[in-house]
């Protein structure tokens, strides 16, 4: 089964230090074993601190970054002209690996600090096509999950997700606090992190739920397929806030 998960960071924040965490991480589904900021990936990560120094080097000079691995794991990381650190990724994992969920979970809370984190979430793909690809004809894209999408509109819940204080705070800090049917992971000064009180493979009951909580949060905060462009946006001073961003 394949989980695939997205984080937005704002760039001038972000702590190169934060791949160093990634790499020490104490996870048996999480292992990458090559990077480089191109495809093919041809540096192999090693045991020792070399590999994070080297790590570290390459992501400060190009501001971009690849992670691939066991498990058909993959992540990657880049930086774009609106100050937004776009980081997506996925695995590939067995049914009974599943109940190791937590340890996905770590892996995505760990790049909450330094006021760095924006939204986040992870999903099975059947959920994160049936939100996000759309298709006309015979071809199909994707919405809700561009740099530019998330300037005007957030990408919507899913199975979990992450939210940096910022939002938390523009939406209202009580509405993701007291969200029914979930568990929360995470509640700091950094970001609320919740999922579903569901299995990640029950794509079915999730949606109803997933369409339950926006309504609790505010669905006009949301993207949806089924919704028209104008009904949906963010607060005024959370779009301000992303245009405040230092440009690179």
């Amino acid at each position: 089964m394949e989980i695939i998960f997205d984080l937005i960071l704002r760039t001038e924040k972000f702590d190169s230090k934060t791949w160093g965490d990634f790499l020490n991480i104490k996870s048996s589904l999480i292992q990458p074993t090559r990077y480089g900021y191109t495809e093919p990936l041809k540096l192999k990560i090693e045991t020792d601190n070399n590999s994070a120094e080297d790590i570290i080097a390459l992501y400060d000079h190009y501001l971009s970054i690849i992670f691939r691995g066991k498990k058909k794991f993959w992540f990657s990381a880049s930086a774009n002209s609106l100050g937004l650190l776009m980081c997506g990724g996925g695995i590939e994992l067995k049914e009974k690996e599943l109940s190791k969920v937590a340890e996905l979970i770590d892996f995505m809370q760990l790049f909450a600090q330094n006021d760095q984190l924006l939204y986040g979430y992870f999903c099975i793909r059947p959920e994160y096509d049936a939100l996000h690809k759309v298709v006309k004809g015979s071809s199909y894209g994707w919405k809700g999950v561009s740099m530019w999408d998330f300037m005007d509109f957030l990408p919507g819940l899913h199975w979990y997700t992450i939210v940096g204080n910022d939002l938390a705070e523009a939406i209202g800090r009580d509405k993701f606090k007291n969200l029914k049917e979930v568990q929360y992971t995470l509640d700091n000064e950094q970001a609320i992190a919740f999922h579903l009180d569901n299995k990640l493979s029950d794509w079915e009951d999730n949606r109803i739920k997933l369409k339950q909580l926006e309504a609790q949060i505010g669905e006009h905060y949301f993207w949806g397929k089924e919704k028209a462009p104008e009904t949906y946006a963010h607060p005024d001073s959370y779009k301000e806030f992303l245009k405040s961003f230092n440009r690179f």
